[in-house]
């Protein structure tokens, strides 16, 4: 039974933890109860159970989609929540911006992530970095017009303000 629900929880079927073993197998020892008594007689009780597991199992997966669909229908009623394709899109977009402040050298990553990521004033970094404001404000010129010209370029422009004001790419 494990192994049917890691095959189902790999395939996006079942969510992690949704479904246990021991529920399964007691539904399954419920349906085959109900079911043994119009068993087909020239049926081998082993193929005959596992025909019944199988049954249940359908069974469960339809109810979790169901149960997901519903589950997100319902979300998307809420004000501001956002939907299953704009979280996936800004996952992307995370692990994008992730791969390119990595890329970023060590002073303007610094810099970017302390102003911009953290909210600390210039004055504060320059006195983390040890470097004059004007150095830091220098920093953050180039790590931002780097970040907004991969961003362009990737097709991956943020939409919402206050990140596109982040980046640069529409105007404060």
């Amino acid at each position: 039974m494990q192994r049917e629900i890691a095959y189902h929880v790999a395939n996006g079927e079942w969510l992690p933890g949704e479904v246990a073993a021991e529920d399964l197998v007691a539904a399954i020892v419920v349906r085959a109860r109900r079911a043994f008594d119009s068993k087909p007689l020239d049926r081998d009780f082993k193929g005959w159970l596992f025909s019944v597991a199988d049954e249940e199992i359908v069974a469960e997966l339809r109810q979790a989609q169901r149960h997901h669909e519903d589950f997100f229908k319902d979300l998307s009623q809420l004000p501001g929540v956002p939907t299953p394709e704009q979280i996936v899109e800004s996952k992307e977009l995370q692990e994008y911006i992730n791969r390119t402040l990595a890329s970023l050298p060590c002073a303007w990553r610094r810099a970017f992530t302390l102003r911009d990521i953290e909210d600390l004033p210039v004055a504060e970094i320059a006195r983390i970095m040890t470097r004059s404001e004007a150095d830091v404000e220098r920093d953050l010129e180039h790590a931002r017009q780097y970040l907004r010209e991969r961003l362009i370029e990737s097709g991956l422009a943020p939409a919402r303000d206050e990140v596109q004001r982040m980046f640069g790419t529409v105007a404060s």
